[in-house]
């Protein structure tokens, strides 16, 4: 059964990101930055608004208040509930552009992982292109397609519940890597490294785990579904077309 599966060195890796078809981008502009700083500003002042308004203005009526709504209401229900309508729509404003900003980490991290595999010959190696900009065009376009059908057809709440597992797996691969790296490979050289190892890993796959096993049985069992197909298509069309089989078939022979 082992030989159904191959792995690929961590040298291999690195070589194969750097090469000139599929290179992606890897460092920001002025204008990046400006955002994300103009980003953390905005996000700090909401903070400080809603939290100067909870203190001094609606007190303890904001927990009565979620405790009324019998858990159906947000912040922004609870402070409209108590008159204060401004910090509502601060918070609603907030909220929307805390929302947005997650589904477009999540489309961004979703695209890298499926180009990535492009790239090995897991899926078709036209999917690994980047544009003039170093980014992958094609892959992120159906990543965003895909999602908005899914968006369309499927209640979101499940949709929320097999996102939320699929993340918190993927935090407890890349926790148990960084643990099983720092001990079998120290000579890597690393652009930074994980302080507090193997503490902080490990308490990260506890809370990882601890957060998985509080979501529904219907969730897990999803969950063991589509980690099959991804089997299945690995077994049927990656094992194949692999760069990395096929570097190893070429060295054999």
């Amino acid at each position: 059964m082992t030989r159904n599966w191959r792995t690929k060195s961590v040298e291999q890796s690195i070589l194969d990101t750097d090469e000139p078809g599929t290179r992606l981008r890897k460092d920001l502009t002025w204008w990046d930055l400006t955002v994300f700083g103009v980003s953390v500003v905005v996000g700090a002042g909401i903070f400080t608004v809603t939290a100067s308004t909870f203190g001094n203005i609606t007190g303890p009526a904001i927990s009565v208040s979620f405790i009324i709504a019998h858990g159906q209401a947000n912040l922004a229900t609870a402070f409209a509930i108590n008159g204060v309508a401004w910090a509502a729509k601060v918070i609603s404003i907030g909220a929307l552009a805390g929302l947005t900003t997650v589904v477009m980490v999540l489309v961004l991290g979703q695209s890298r992982v499926l180009f990535a595999m492009s790239r090995d010959g897991l899926l078709p190696r036209t999917l690994a292109r980047t544009g003039p900009h170093g980014t992958p065009v094609r892959i992120t376009v159906i990543v965003a397609v895909l999602i908005a059908v899914a968006a369309t057809v499927f209640p979101i709440g499940k949709l929320e519940e097999m996102v939320n597992v699929g993340t918190l797996f993927a935090f407890v691969l890349v926790s148990a890597g960084v643990v099983i790296l720092r001990r079998t490979r120290p000579d890597l050289e690393r652009g930074f490294k994980a302080p507090f190892v193997p503490v902080l890993p490990i308490l990260s796959i506890a809370a990882c785990v601890w957060l998985m096993l509080n979501l529904t049985g219907l969730t897990w069992i999803r969950f063991g579904i589509w980690m099959v197909i991804g089997i299945v298509v690995y077994l049927a069309y990656g094992r194949r077309h692999s760069v990395l089989g096929q570097r190893e078939a070429a060295a054999t022979s």
